[in-house]
């Protein structure tokens, strides 16, 4: 029987929380679904905990490779999904019994959605829970405006229409962080949108990961996705992305078009950026300001305030 849904994981090196994260897809209460884990040239124990798997759950597709970076991985989990939907489960997050079940119903009842995803919680190594991940907007209409300055989706979460992501050809290789923020910039002109009221994703909070790590380049290219998002929105032509994503925010930085975007984002993103990018209150000029306070009120207030 085919798959309707395709859960895809990519791991490196990520044997201290593997078996949690593989047990929570494998004990899901919907159960047609194939789960797509690729080991991305691990040097510890990971290939051999998703051969373990493999061998006593037919529904596990394990793959190998040389690593190759977390977004040409994606790609290459999409290329070989057999799905209607493709389900993201991160190697070292934990997902709810019932999540898939609750997704399904969600694209049932929504035949223009093209991606859906869950509110969360913080968990440590130790599994313990910290507390909820902030309240991430549910209506596609709010999505739609909050992404022109931020991610509202927790990539672990979402489950995506395979057919729409391939129409905007998947992942973008460019981004090496936030390459998930730049997908739904691309999918959200394709369908509707939603995140559920409910709890379903844990997402473990440590050192190693990408969010208590290199945040500063994950913010230039969140800078990157959110310029591009609203180029379009205002007719700008697109344009094909390549080479350092200093370089790329300089030059998005140079067009006209959204120039009072691009400064706002450096701005709102200073916390994460380093010392080159940071731009303080007295930098930003009255119309930048204007932009800031009508369109990302909450993002301006915690920036100012924090």
């Amino acid at each position: 029987m085919r798959p309707f849904v395709s859960v895809l994981m990519s791991v490196y090196n990520g044997e201290p929380h593997l078996r949690d994260a593989i047990d929570s897809i494998v004990s899901q209460t919907f159960t047609n679904f194939e789960f797509i884990i690729i080991d991305d040239g691990s040097t510890d124990k990971s290939w051999q905990i998703i051969q373990e798997y493999a061998g006593t759950d037919d529904r596990i597709v394990p793959l190998t490779q040389k690593n190759i970076g977390l977004t040409s991985s994606l790609n290459k989990g999409i290329q070989i999904a057999q799905g209607k939907y493709i389900a993201r489960q991160d190697a070292d997050d934990k997902s709810a019994p019932d999540r898939l079940k609750k997704q399904i119903e969600w694209f049932d009842k929504h035949s223009n959605g093209v991606l859906c995803g869950t509110q969360g919680y913080m968990i440590n190594s130790d599994n313990e829970i910290l507390g909820k991940i902030k309240s991430l907007p549910k209506e596609y209409n709010s999505i739609r405006k909050k992404l022109k300055f931020q991610n509202v989706f927790l990539h672990t979460s979402v489950m995506m229409l395979k057919e729409a992501v391939a129409k905007v050809s998947g992942y973008d290789d460019f981004f090496r962080y936030a390459q998930d923020y730049d997908l739904w910039c691309r999918l959200v002109s394709k369908g509707e949108m939603a995140n559920l009221a409910e709890l379903l994703v844990y997402q473990r909070l440590h050192d190693d990961s990408i969010t208590s790590s290199q945040r500063g380049a994950q913010a230039l290219y969140s800078i990157v996705a959110a310029a591009r998002y609203c180029a379009g929105i205002r007719g700008m032509e697109s344009a094909d992305i390549k080479g350092d994503v200093k370089d790329v925010v300089i030059w998005l930085e140079q067009q006209k078009t959204i120039q009072d975007h691009v400064l706002a984002l450096r701005f709102l993103y200073s916390p994460t950026l380093d010392d080159q990018w940071k731009r303080s209150l007295g930098e930003i000029s009255l119309r930048e300001f204007r932009h800031c306070v009508m369109k990302a009120p909450y993002f301006l207030a915690r920036r100012i305030f924090r």
